[in-house]
């Protein structure tokens, strides 16, 4: 591992992430880190409380590599090159890069920059002066506007919202106020490793009582 490359900050050569495996409640894809000719590899899954992918349709494929893409977002300043394998559109690509842009320099400002208790003195040193150079590595798109044709469009309806949930004051005002307008409020709760979901875990309860359109 070469930490002094680059920016300073690359310690992976390639991370590579997909293709996908989907089912109607669930996606999930290998991560695989290169460090030299040294391979290491996990699987990152989503489960869903309904039935979300028909693995047969194309458009489903291409939503899974979206949603499993996503955390790869947060090693860019970390990687030379990211790679996700799937079928991509160009407004996907977009997405994705501007995304991984906006990821870097959130790091960078709030975890690198500013004062970071976590991080041992004298191992990770970015300068302010330096912020500007510091780049993320390459996003590497194989599948890029290659994505096949056919699949289902999604129904029309811009009545049906989603919320993203936790139990806290802004997002049940927002669900308050967008079903007091008269929009079809979807509460949806996501349930990630560490103890925060527990303090979510009450409300989620108590909205898949009372509110028929909760997830998880």
């Amino acid at each position: 591992m070469n930490a002094t490359r680059g920016n300073g900050l690359r310690c992976i050569d390639r991370l590579e992430v997909g293709p996908v495996s989907l089912e109607p409640r669930k996606v999930s894809a290998p991560y695989v880190v290169w460090q030299g000719d040294h391979r290491a590899e996990t699987d990152l899954a989503y489960k869903f409380e309904c039935d979300v992918f028909d693995p047969a349709d194309p458009v489903a494929r291409n939503l899974g590599t979206m949603v499993v893409a996503q955390a790869a977002l947060n090693y860019g300043l970390f990687c030379d090159q990211i790679v996700v394998h799937g079928p991509l559109d160009a407004a996907d690509g977009a997405f994705l890069r501007d995304m991984l842009e906006n990821t870097n320099r959130e790091i960078l400002v709030h975890k690198l920059l500013m004062p970071n208790p976590f991080l041992v003195p004298g191992h990770v040193e970015v300068s302010i002066d330096r912020a500007a150079s510091v780049t993320g590595g390459e996003l590497v798109l194989p599948g890029l506007e290659r994505r096949g044709q056919g699949g289902t469009a999604w129904a029309d309806g811009v009545e049906r919202v989603a919320v993203l949930s936790s139990g806290g004051k802004e997002s049940l005002l927002s669900f308050g106020l967008l079903r007091e307008i008269g929009h079809e409020v979807h509460p949806v709760y996501i349930n990630e490793s560490g103890r925060h979901w527990y303090t979510a875990l009450n409300a989620h309860r108590g909205f898949r009582e009372a509110v028929p359109t909760t997830q998880r």
